[in-house]
């Protein structure tokens, strides 16, 4: 489910959600009020810095919260950050 016109195979998953949160007009102060995300963490979120990110388990969750800010589907935006990440993730 992706509506939103971004080429996603060109983009990293940080990528993606910077161009849909920029589509959407929101400013990372915006979002970290929405999320309860920290901006330093979304902003490695954005830059697929995982390794600024906090452990997996919190970080999965921040991916989703994101998602779900954006108007995203959670299990898709998962499912891009497992094939993304660089340590492999791991299922849940």
């Amino acid at each position: 489910m992706q509506p939103h016109s971004i080429d996603t195979d060109n983009l990293s998953l940080g990528e993606y959600l910077r161009e849909i949160r920029l589509q959407k007009g929101l400013d990372l102060e915006a979002v970290a009020e929405g999320t309860r995300i920290a901006p330093k963490n979304l902003q490695a979120i954005e830059e697929s810095n995982f390794a600024a990110l906090p452990a997996e388990v919190f970080a999965r969750g921040f991916y989703a919260l994101y998602a779900k800010c954006l108007a995203l589907d959670p299990d898709e935006i998962l499912e891009m950050y497992f094939n993304q990440v660089p340590y492999g993730g791991t299922t849940w």
